[in-house]
């Protein structure tokens, strides 16, 4: 046995070595099994990483924020844009030639060559680099561009993104033609000063909507602007921008595209920037208005929607009727503003405490004696101050306010009687303001829209929107729909209440303007003359006629626009004389229906939505249809009752001075056709906000004027004295714009005339005679209603 293992032990130790070949083979094995394993770990991780990546079809589906337009009514006149950005998207088809070469020279010489990546310029920039001992220059193609521009991947410097740009690179040129490519790098590509992509840039910098416009040396120099666009941007740093224009000229040159003659002739042309004025847009009040408007009706019409989906809105707006009222309400408030000054005078001698000592808090009228560059010395109660003035005078018009001799409301601070000396302030904080809204009586459009006397004043508090936020008390502007309930209830023009003294359980006695009673009047008399004593009386009837709430809800009706600060509290009998607040507009659009046969609309500042197709057609589809909501809120009979007694207090009552503004139009032109018109003045108590609202057959114009914070305008500042004056000159002029005006309102059927005794509303018979200052000629009445209740 011990024999058998040494024999076998020695033959174990006999064994011949490996060879090369097994060694090699071993070796060769084991790199064969590590490159399957790690080619296959570097795939699974790139499979990986390529999921990671953005789908490369947002390239096709890319929607970028563009430009809204907002247009005029007429579709031709553009009045402002919504932007978040500031980018138009165009075809490539209208892009010039010559603007591509500029690119292509600046930005990649090689793109129509390579793949997406050009090894060329990688040497380049690399050589480049190495020599300098830094890194100076790159090499991204515009297909590497292209996926930072639209935000596929990141604009941080490092090799992750580098990767993600190049491997996208690669999938974007598999996918789509090179046409297509430069077609979105073009468009995408930010050029500084907020314009993306070529077309907006050519209008930021040049004011050229036509990029065939464009010269060689402006082709080139917003070629020069995707490297550094803030900094070589020409409005920034012109020297810079002229470089850059310059390098791009002759890479150009140098590519062929062109000549050295043409080469020197531009790159020797100074810059020639010019961008488009301030955006100011033609209707700031009408645009604020129209982006809340439109939520309202879709919630989907956001103002970010606007900002960013490339919407043509064609508005309501009339441009030349805007610019007709802007012009009017301006020089209205500065006449106002004049007769405010004027009426101190008669406040001064109507002010019982005007000679008693003064006292800290005191609000006073003092005379100025002088006037320096920073203060006024004044007199007040025998007093001496002198009042510093800010910075920013409170006035339209401070030459005509603080000058010598002149009142000047100021506030007591305090007093020194030994040496008859006080210390104030200026009073006044800020001018009267006002608003103006136009709509068109049988489409419910809302023409022009006002709501200040400078939108772009902060100071004046210009943006604040007076035409649809100013909630003020309507004064007799609102009586007009307390007389439309009594004519859909039995009553007439004709009927007769007496207005004599009244006193209400809680001790309130109305009265009215003129400070004395009338005995027997008339419905038509008394909406003429704006009596509040017939008014109340009339209203306190048809409560108990109707009952509270029926009453109630047929004043809602004329709240057509829904206003929250329409709240009638019924029980309350001065809702009659106007106590609610009403906007502008809201006062306009309860005049509709007198006009427009007793259907009330809702007003529309948009007629439709459109959006262009991005095709080379470049079609308009139609997003969103706009029309005015209608209501019936009273009979066409009704309605022509009240239009024939506000044209009577146009003609004869508190709206008189309409009549004799026409009367010396028609003198001068004899031949001019002007509407019949109607309306009713309203003033506030205390003569704190003065309005008129009036209409012809195919227009409602309101005027509406007071402070912000209210204040007494003066003694007599009435609608009348205030607004009809600017009211005429805006109609007037509007009347001039147009021909084929509707001149007379339309009888509907059903109606029969009467002539009427004006004290006692008897009925006249046919040929009996009365003295033309008692009768009311052809009043209207329905058929069958010939005899007015008994009162």
């Amino acid at each position: 046995m011990a024999a058998a293992l040494q024999n076998i032990t020695m033959a174990a130790g006999k064994r011949k070595p490996r060879t090369a070949f097994q060694r090699w083979f071993r070796l060769f094995a084991a790199m064969l099994i590590f490159t399957v394993v790690g080619s296959s770990a570097a795939i699974s991780g790139l499979l990986v990483y390529l999921g990671t990546l953005p789908p490369i079809e947002q390239l096709e589906n890319y929607s970028p924020p563009q430009v809204t337009r907002v247009l005029d009514r007429t579709g031709r006149m553009e009045i402002t844009t919504f932007k978040r950005e500031n980018r138009v998207v165009v075809p490539l088809s209208e892009i010039p030639e010559i603007l591509i070469k500029a690119f292509l020279a600046a930005e990649d010489e090689h793109f129509y060559e390579h793949f997406g990546i050009d090894f060329v310029a990688i040497g380049r920039a690399l050589w480049t680099n190495l020599k300098r001992g830094r890194f100076s220059q790159g090499f991204s193609t515009i297909t590497l561009q292209l996926p930072r521009n639209i935000q596929l991947t990141s604009r941080e410097r490092n090799v992750a993104r580098k990767l993600r740009d190049i491997v996208l690179a690669l999938q974007i040129e598999k996918r789509y033609s090179k046409d297509q490519i430069l077609e979105f790098y073009l468009n995408q590509v930010y050029l500084g000063s907020g314009a993306f992509g070529v077309k907006a840039a050519a209008k930021t910098y040049f004011n050229k909507d036509d990029l065939h416009d464009l010269t060689l040396s402006e082709c080139a120099l917003l070629a020069g602007l995707p490297r550094a666009p803030s900094m070589d941007s020409p409005l920034r740093n012109p020297e810079r921008a002229l470089r850059r224009r310059n390098l791009v000229l002759g890479r150009m040159r140098d590519a062929g595209h062109i000549d050295s003659e043409v080469y020197e002739k531009t790159r020797n042309e100074p810059l020639h920037i010019h961008p488009p004025p301030l955006e100011r847009n033609r209707a700031p009040y009408f645009v604020e208005y129209l982006k809340t408007w439109l939520m309202q009706q879709d919630p989907e019409l956001s103002f970010d929607a606007l900002q960013s989906n490339g919407y043509i809105i064609y508005s309501t707006l009339d441009s030349s009727i805007t610019a007709i009222c802007e012009e009017e309400l301006r020089a209205g408030l500065r006449e106002a503003e004049e007769k405010w000054q004027q009426r101190k005078i008669i406040r001064l001698s109507e002010d019982e405490n005007a000679n008693a000592p003064l006292q800290p808090g005191d609000i006073r009228l003092a005379e100025i004696r002088s006037v320096t560059t920073d203060s006024i010395t004044v007199r007040a109660a025998g007093y001496t101050a002198s009042i510093p003035l800010p910075a920013r005078l409170p006035y339209y018009q401070p030459e005509k306010i603080l000058k010598q001799g002149n009142l000047v409301d100021v506030r007591v601070t305090s007093v020194n009687r030994s040496a008859g000396r006080f210390e104030g302030e200026l009073f006044d904080k800020a001018p009267i303001q006002g608003g103006v809204v136009v709509l068109d009586v049988k489409s419910g459009e809302i023409l022009a829209l006002c709501g200040g006397y400078d939108f772009y004043d902060a100071e004046t508090n210009g943006q604040w929107n007076r035409a649809v936020q100013a909630e003020r008390q309507a004064g007799s502007c609102f009586k007009p729909f307390v007389y439309a309930i009594a004519m859909e209830s039995g009553f007439t023009p004709a009927s007769v209440f007496v207005d004599a003294p009244v006193r209400f359980a809680n001790g309130y006695t109305p009265k009215n303007y003129e400070r004395q009673y009338f005995g027997p009047t008339t419905l038509q008399v008394a909406l003429e003359h704006s009596r509040n004593v017939v008014t109340i009386l009339l209203y306190q009837r048809l409560m108990g006629q109707l009952g509270t709430r029926q009453l109630r809800d047929r004043l809602d009706a004329f709240n057509v626009i829904g206003s929250p600060a329409w709240k009638i509290p019924v029980s309350d009998v001065t809702v009659a004389l106007g106590s609610l607040g009403v906007t502008p507009l809201a006062m306009a659009a309860a005049y509709v229906p007198f006009a427009n046969h007793g259907v009330a609309l809702q007003p529309v500042c948009v007629q439709k939505i459109t959006e262009v197709s991005r095709t080379a057609d470049k079609e308009e589809r139609l997003v969103k249809r706009f029309r005015p909501a209608e209501k019936v809120v009273m009979s066409e009979a009704g309605a022509y009752q009240m239009t024939h007694m506000l044209r009577a207090a146009v003609l004869r009552g508190t709206g008189r001075p309409i009549t004799r503004y026409f009367d010396e139009v028609r003198d001068r032109e004899p031949n001019r056709p002007i509407p019949q018109m109607a309306g009713k003045t309203g003033t506030t108590n205390n003569c704190t906000d003065a309005w008129f609202a009036g209409f012809t057959p195919q227009l409602v114009v309101v005027v509406y004027m007071g402070f912000d914070q209210p204040r007494s305008l003066g003694p007599e500042m009435t609608g009348s004295y205030v607004c009809i004056p600017t009211w005429c000159r805006i109609v007037d002029r509007i009347l001039k714009t147009g021909e084929n005006w509707q001149i007379a309102f339309a009888e509907p059927p059903g109606i029969e005339y009467a002539d009427v005794e004006a004290a006692t509303g008897r009925i006249l018979a046919k040929g009996e005679w009365a003295s033309g200052e008692s009768v009311l000629r052809q009043v209207p009445f329905r058929r069958g209603s010939i005899r007015p209740p008994a009162e």
